[in-house]
Formats: structure tokens, sequence, C-alpha cells
């Protein structure tokens, strides 16, 4: 790869890292206004922001050691989980902006982020996290 299309695919990478943390800052914004949110979600809240940071340190690594075909990778299948995250979190705020469902999108939303659907998103972000952290280390062991 030369020097061009090496600093273009660092350049992309970093720019959908960015792209991911600003989602997932906005779904745990949208949690975290949840009045009485159990602990699973409070718990999920954390696996976020630690895969906040877990981008931050690709990016990082992106910029000192070049594009590695496993990072473009697992950030990819990460934008899927936390696309279809934010997918979910955008039409339970759009229901419950609504002021004739307000009482009802509220309801819904307490179904929706019951233990099940928590867990199975919980399970998702944390393979996601795994697969980051996976890359990350295989990036940074290129010293």
């Amino acid at each position: 790869m030369d020097g061009l299309s090496g600093a273009a695919s660092v350049a992309g990478i970093v720019s959908l890292s960015v792209q991911l943390a600003e989602s997932i800052q906005k779904i745990c914004k949208f949690l975290s206004a949840l009045k009485h949110a159990s602990s699973d979600v409070e718990d999920f809240i954390d696996d976020l922001e630690v895969l906040c940071y877990v981008l931050a340190d690709i990016q990082r690594c992106e910029e000192i050691f070049g594009p590695q075909p496993a990072t473009a990778k697992a950030i990819m299948r990460c934008r899927r989980q936390v696309q279809a995250l934010e997918n979910m979190v955008l039409q339970l705020d759009k229901e419950m902006k609504s002021e004739r469902k307000r009482r009802r999108g509220q309801a819904m939303v307490k179904a929706v982020l019951k233990a099940d659907r928590v867990k199975e998103f919980r399970t998702k972000i944390s393979e996601a996290k795994e697969t980051l952290s996976l890359a990350l280390q295989s990036s940074s062991s290129r010293v």
C-alpha cells in the first residue's frame, strides 16, 4: 500500500471511529435520561462508555502504526451493532416525543429495555468490544 492510500485508509478508520463514538454518546445520553433505569441499563451505559475508550485507543494506534485489516473489519462489525441499537433508540425517542403517545411511549421504553432486550444488546456490544480490543492488541503489538 502506498503512502497516500495508507493515509486515506487511516483517515477512514479514524473518521468511522469518531462517528461511532458520537453515536454511542447519543445512545448513552438517551439511556441516562430514562427515569428509573434498571441496573442492567446502567451497566449497559458503562459498557458503551468503555467501548468509546477502546475506539479512542484504536484511533491513536491507527494514526501511529497505520491501517490494519483486522481493525477495519472489527470497526465495521461494531458499526453494525451500534447502528441497530441507535435505530431502536431513535424509534423510542420518536415515540416518546409524540404528544398523544407520550405515556404509551414511556411504557414501551420500559418494556423494550427490560432484561431480555438489554441483555441482547449488551451481548452484541460486548462481542464487538472484545473484537475491537483484540484488533487493538494486534495492531499495537506490531511495534
